[in-house]
């Protein structure tokens, strides 16, 4: 590898905020791994965690230039690249040196298929379900909501990024024929309304959707509680929150909670 592209590839680490803590295992890795300079995000197979890396940081730059050919405004390209950032985090943080597996999540991102548009995360997807009572059998073009992790969940800013992603998709990917918006999360359960008080960030983003379908899930747990707890072991976790302590009781109880697909037509 050139010493200019091992200067770009530091240059996106450093860019995304990536920790500084594994930045000397990126300097490991960018003399001793070969970059595949053929590849794309597209055509790119899993390999293991540094040499992900090592791509996946090359891919940057590549999805830079598509972003200006297609005349995207590049502060949305920095914000949809935080994905990338926090599952580098993650997955480095498990490994406990500088690593990126599980590609399926963030290879949306890096094949410009998700975006950041303000607080809420779209991704032009197909449709998993057939629905034939809303007009949306499966494999019809949905675009799908994910909710990145922040420390609100306004109105007003979802609002906002609806809208946003209205003129965006229409403006940048105006073939792209979508009826509704899709989300597919624990935030949607019904049961929340039992356990979260009405005036809740979380009941109003839900209150969006039509819920059509519940799956049992111990998504809210991790997401409450954090790694490592389940519904065998919730009773020695920590209920840190008000929230926590009524899910603990109702886990604790026999109960189950939800993760629910709900559809907003557009």
């Amino acid at each position: 590898m050139t010493q200019e592209k091992k200067d770009l590839l530091l240059s996106w680490y450093r860019t995304l905020g990536c920790p500084a803590e594994y930045e000397p295992d990126l300097h490991t890795y960018l003399e001793t791994i070969e970059l595949d300079e053929t590849a794309t995000a597209e055509t790119y197979e899993e390999q293991d965690g540094a040499t992900n890396v090592v791509h996946y940081l090359y891919f940057c730059e590549q999805l830079k230039a598509r972003y200006i050919e297609k005349g995207i405004p590049l502060n949305i390209l920095y914000d949809s690249l935080q994905e990338l950032f926090l599952w580098m985090r993650s997955r480095s943080a498990q490994a406990g040196k500088l690593s990126l597996t599980d590609l399926w999540w963030i290879k949306k991102t890096l094949t410009m298929k998700l975006f950041r548009l303000g607080r809420l995360n779209f991704c032009m997807g197909e449709e998993e379900h057939d629905l034939p009572q809303y007009g949306l059998p499966k494999g019809a073009p949905i675009m799908e909501v994910h909710i990145p992790r922040a420390d609100s969940l306004k109105a007003e800013d979802c609002a906002a990024s609806f809208a946003e992603a209205r003129t965006f998709f229409k403006t940048y990917f105006p073939t792209f024929s979508y009826r509704y918006f899709t989300c597919f999360s624990w935030l949607l359960d019904g049961k929340l309304k039992e356990v979260l008080s009405e005036t809740s960030n979380i009941l109003r983003f839900a209150a969006l959707f039509h819920v059509v379908l519940d799956e049992p899930s111990t998504e809210t747990i991790r997401y409450v509680f954090g790694r490592g707890v389940t519904p065998e072991n919730i009773g020695e976790a920590e209920a840190k929150t008000s929230l926590a302590k009524k899910v603990q009781e109702r886990v604790l109880a026999g109960e189950t909670f939800n993760e629910s697909y709900g559809i907003i037509e557009k």
